[in-house]
């Protein structure tokens, strides 16, 4: 399922957006719900897998006149997926996308080795799931604070 949740009209048109790809429906909801307990003012896309996400990106990189995709403050991707896996998916953002967006992998993987191969494709963080309300409340201030400086 493709969605933006609908607590997300209550937010601005410009209130920042993060971008989520999961395909595993149950995870997708628990990270929602963690989220949106962070009581940070974000929007929340849900992509639930890889092919939908490098489309986004496509999308945002050459838009359409009439686009209205938002860029993402952060993209939040799972690694095992269908179609298209994490490690693809942010492999083709850190080659292709600009501007430079914070990714965070968050996996249910404690495989050393996936942890080594996203930091060598350039993600900004890597989350077992499901982290903590808090701990997601500090990564996602941060990143958002570090994208706003530059």
């Amino acid at each position: 399922m493709d969605e933006t949740l609908p607590a997300d009209a209550n937010l601005p048109d410009n209130a920042p957006l993060v971008l989520m790809v999961e395909d595993d429906a149950d995870a997708a909801f628990l990270l929602r719900r963690l989220l949106r307990k962070t009581e940070l003012p974000i929007r929340i896309l849900h992509l639930n897998d890889g092919a939908k996400a490098l489309n986004y990106f496509e999308e945002l990189d050459h838009p359409a006149p009439d686009s209205d995709l938002v860029q993402p403050v952060l993209v939040l991707l799972d690694i095992k997926m269908p179609k298209v896996n994490g490690f693809e998916v942010l492999q083709r953002i850190r080659e292709r996308s600009r501007p430079r967006r914070p990714v965070v992998i968050v996996t249910t993987s404690d495989d050393p080795k996936d942890k080594q191969r996203a930091a060598d494709l350039g993600a900004d963080a890597f989350l077992a799931k499901f982290p903590t309300m808090e701990e997601l409340r500090q990564l996602l201030q941060q990143l958002m604070t570090e994208r706003s400086a530059r």
